[in-house]
């Protein structure tokens, strides 16, 4: 019995699992954004090699487990904030961009149940907030992933390459909370900006958050 409770606290989840391998190096490399044309050799560091670290080649945007914790530190914590009704400069809400919106609900997080609260007709089981993610393969889709999950929340992916009206549909009959999409990308790789003319701000069912790298880096790092 004590090896099966040891066995289940080691392969908790992802985040956990993920949170462990930071503690453990977190000045090793966790994601690399590739430069889509690299020029040159890569970097070889042998002493960053042998800690285990992946060779970088030049115009790659390399992120330690230290930035990324950092970033899902951040981000967990606007996300808490937000679920239970609480305002974010980069979050949009469709009611207040007119008749663009396609909603006729009531789209308000405050509105919501709070989080922690229990299905009675499920034998009192928390049923999570669903969070849709608009963001392609990045270090921003890492790190959104991470977040959800330290939230106690489930999180919906949202392909960009797939077609607005199932990207729509899918986040209507999900009755997600919120969904967050990337407001700009570390050194403009990963993913396109979204601004506030972009068509998901514009028809999306429920409040979109702008969530950046970059800006969470700059915070992190500080002047």
């Amino acid at each position: 019995m004590p090896f099966a409770m040891e066995e289940a606290e080691k392969h908790c989840c992802l985040s956990h699992e993920f949170y462990r391998a930071a503690t453990k190096n977190p000045n090793k490399i966790a994601v690399i954004h590739a430069s889509s044309s690299p020029v040159g050799e890569a970097q070889i560091d042998s002493v960053s090699i042998a800690a285990g670290n992946p060779p970088v080649y030049p115009g790659d945007c390399r992120f330690t487990f230290n930035d990324v914790m950092a970033s899902v530190g951040c981000l967990t914590s606007r996300l808490r904030s937000i679920l239970n009704g609480a305002n974010d400069p980069s979050l949009v809400n469709p009611q207040s961009l007119g008749s663009n919106s396609t909603s006729g609900r009531d789209v308000s997080l405050s509105s919501s149940p709070p989080r922690g609260a229990l299905r009675t007709d499920l034998g009192n089981v928390y049923c999570p907030k669903i969070v849709g993610i608009y963001i392609p393969p990045s270090v921003e889709y890492i790190i959104s992933v991470l977040s959800v999950l330290r939230c106690g929340e489930a999180f919906l992916p949202l392909d960009p390459s797939w077609p607005r009206d199932r990207i729509l549909s899918i986040v209507s009959s999900s009755n997600a909370a919120l969904v967050i999409a990337c407001g700009s990308s570390f050194g403009k790789r990963g993913c396109e900006p979204i601004d506030k003319s972009h068509w998901l701000l514009e028809c999306c069912s429920c409040p979109v958050l702008r969530f950046s790298m970059e800006e969470t880096v700059e915070q992190h790092q500080g002047p």
